[in-house]
């Protein structure tokens, strides 16, 4: 009676190998994907992470200021280059403000926690949610969802590759485990056999095996007693007996070798190294797209099927082993396919005999097929290039973001327009390199620019010329140029050189504040152009700005009808320079001026006669002055000299000197020359007359009509 495999030595160990086997590969493989599966999540949030200071500091600023065009530009640019699906930002009380990429009707993801980063059926997502402050201040939530798209292509492919490798090793290992069932247990089954046929009644069975373990030493057992029941038997009869079994065996063994042969998935190749004959088994030459009689046996053919870049390395490599430097033989190497294709292969082998002098005279060896493994390497490699290109790109844009921010900052932090171009000057080198460039400033009242900064190598452009001059700040947009004989070349340009140029004019309310100019060897890109515009719109907005607080601060301080300064910021700069003297123990003086016989001037010859004398006498009292000396219109026709450091007799001295210019002036009205226009001057000063402010006005004054009673156009001083 036949026993069933499974109740066998050889079926047991076969199952509880594959059993150890099957644990070993699923423990092997879950463990492979709870690694990967953290690695990428772990990848995820460490991006997330980087990309978050990055549009925090780009984006604090014009929140801050509501400046949400700005805002949406800037969440516009980084969705179109950061590897992101969408942007928002919602206030305090969860009303979104701004989106880019997120339909306005739907309503926003919840950020990822604790859940798997990419669940069944979600899309290829990571959503961030994180707060936007200013100065401690909360200004709102920015919501953004990180595209992982590569990241979940990259996983499947692994995926795919790990299974198949995980199928291919089990398969292999089964095959393995069989034949070394096989091997172990195959005197066992002849001493099985043989017992059997004693049983059944065969007298002279075939002799065992012998050997020092427990079944040799129990086949020697058993050929004796074999022996000793055979012994009539005459010896022809056992040899004959002896060379049938001998037969049988081998062919069964030749029968089971070629049946594992033809289900493996692998190639078999049996080599002669004397004679070159080399046996392909019929998977070999199958995955080469032939037929066993189209492939002649041996090795001469092998090698002209191998990839001639990759031969030397194969033949170093199996050299290597016949010589007996490598305990095996193993490269992977490309063969020519019958159609002509290369099939990439993993050829292994080894040395299964040797001479006594330890030269090589048989080899053996498989081919596995691993051209989707070398595709799939292939694919993730170049996906791997994509994604260092686009983080690289990210980056990049992140980095000008990041600039662009601190500027917009700094010159918002500026108070005056020279301020905030120094500022300029510092940051666009940095934002445009490696360009060349130059930042053109309009000259006040003229139609004409001037360079305030360059950088790079040397600028085809003039350091100076008209608006005329430059088609950008004509057109009002930015202009583009190649620098080829067919372009429309800006007049302010040197020469042709085969450059690219680009012009972007710097303009609000038909008022043109500046030019950007940018010129390379290569073609500028479309994030380069955009770059630029987004910078000058940037300036623009800060000029303006400047330019508007100083025009509110000069009309606060200044008399609108001379031009002089004010009564409040005379009293300001009076009350710094009363303290700076008494800490210093310098002097100080001040002049009190008044028009003599100024109302009887107005009603003899109109207002418009009168403010051309305010006029006159205001811009000839600003020439008599020291550039530290502060001049304003104290009230009507009175006007306050305040002489920081000038003693009593400096002020002496200057008040006549003004009282004479004042008396030499000439004014004209209505085509006609007016009568002699004459002033009086009262004089105090510190520490002679006054120590405080209101005490030195009040001194001043007093001295003033001192000098009107004394008959006016004259000098008069405090009395000590």
């Amino acid at each position: 009676m036949r026993t069933a495999p499974w109740r066998t030595v050889r079926g047991r160990l076969l199952i509880m190998a594959v059993g150890v086997e099957l644990l070993m590969l699923s423990i092997l493989v879950t463990n492979s994907l709870r690694l990967l599966h953290e690695a990428m999540t772990t990848q995820a949030r460490l991006q997330a992470a980087q990309v978050y200071p990055v549009l925090e500091a780009a984006l604090t600023a014009p929140m801050a200021q509501r400046d949400y065009a700005t805002v949406k530009a800037i969440l516009n640019e980084s969705r179109a280059h950061g590897g992101m699906d969408y942007l928002a930002i919602v206030d305090n009380s969860g009303k979104r403000i701004v989106s880019s990429g997120w339909p306005g009707d739907a309503e926003l993801p919840e950020p990822n926690k604790s859940q798997p980063l990419l669940s069944a059926g979600a899309p290829p997502r990571y959503d961030v949610a994180v707060p936007l402050t200013y100065s401690g201040q909360k200004l709102g939530t920015l919501h953004f969802g990180l595209n992982l798209s590569q990241i979940v292509k990259a996983r499947k492919s692994l995926l795919v590759q790990g299974g198949s490798i995980a199928v291919i090793e089990l398969l292999l290992s089964s095959v393995i485990l069989l034949a070394l069932g096989y091997w172990i247990t195959r005197h066992l089954k002849a001493l099985t056999d043989a017992s059997s046929q004693v049983a059944s009644g065969n007298l002279t069975p075939m002799l065992v095996s012998e050997g020092e373990d427990d079944v040799g030493r129990l086949g020697v057992a058993f050929n004796t007693m074999s022996r000793t029941i055979a012994a009539r038997v005459t010896e022809l009869t056992e040899a004959k007996e002896r060379a049938e079994e001998s037969e049988k065996a081998k062919s069964f063994s030749e029968e089971q070798l070629k049946l594992v042969l033809d289900g493996s998935m692998d190639g078999f190749w049996d080599w002669d190294i004397l004679t070159g004959r080399v046996e392909f088994s019929r998977r070999w030459v199958e995955m080469l797209g032939y037929s066993l009689d189209e492939i002649k046996q041996h090795v001469s053919v092998w090698e002209s099927l191998v990839h001639p870049e990759d031969l030397p390395e194969v033949m170093t490599a199996l050299n290597k082993h016949l010589d007996g430097h490598a305990p095996f033989y193993e490269t992977e190497h490309r063969l020519r396919t019958k159609s002509g294709e290369w099939k990439w292969v993993l050829d292994r082998g080894k040395v299964v005999r040797r001479d006594g002098e330890g030269r090589p005279l048989r080899a053996a060896g498989t081919h596995t097929d691993i051209s989707d493994r070398k595709q799939a390497e292939k694919e993730l490699h170049r996906s791997n290039q994509e994604i260092a290109v686009h983080l690289e790109e990210m980056l990049a844009r992140n980095r000008e973001i990041a600039i662009l921010g601190d500027m917009t900052a700094m010159m918002q932090a500026c108070s005056s327009v020279n301020e905030a171009l120094g500022v300029m000057k510092t940051i666009l080198p940095q934002l445009f390199a490696p360009l060349s460039g130059s930042l053109y400033i309009t000259i006040p009242d003229c139609r004409q620019l001037e360079a305030a900064a360059t950088w790079g190598v040397k600028t085809l452009s003039l350091p100076e010329f008209t608006f005329d001059e430059c088609w950008g700040v004509r057109r009002g947009k930015p202009h583009f140029d190649n620098g080829s004989v067919g372009s429309i070349r800006c007049p302010h340009l040197e020469a042709l050189t085969g450059l690219f140029h680009l012009c972007v004019p710097m303009a609000a309310q038909g008022e043109v504040f500046g030019l950007l100019y940018l010129q390379d060897t290569r073609e500028l890109t479309e994030d380069r152009i955009q770059l630029a515009k987004t910078v000058t719109e940037s300036i623009v907005l800060s000029i303006a700005n400047l330019k508007l607080r100083e025009s509110l601060h000069a009309q606060s301080i200044c008399d609108p009808l001379t031009g002089l300064y004010n009564r409040r910021f005379m009293e300001e700069t009076l009350r710094r320079e009363v303290i700076r003297s008494a800490r210093s123990k310098r002097p100080l003086a001040v002049l009190m001026t008044d028009i003599d016989h100024f109302k009887r001037f107005n009603d003899a010859h109109g207002h418009e006669a009168g403010d051309a004398v305010l006029k006159e006498v205001g811009k000839t009292l600003k020439t008599s002055c020291r550039g530290g000396d502060v001049v304003c219109r104290y009230g009507g026709e009175e006007f306050v000299i305040v002489l920081p450091e000038a003693s009593q007799e400096d002020a002496a001295q200057k008040g006549d000197a003004i009282r004479r210019a004042i008396e030499q002036m000439v004014v004209r009205h209505a085509g006609k020359a007016l009568e002699t226009i004459t002033i009086s001057v009262g004089i105090s000063t510190m520490p002679n007359h006054a120590s405080g402010l209101e005490e030195l006005l009040r001194e001043a004054d007093a001295a003033l009509y001192k000098a009107k009673r004394e008959g006016r156009n004259r000098v008069a001083i405090a009395q000590s």
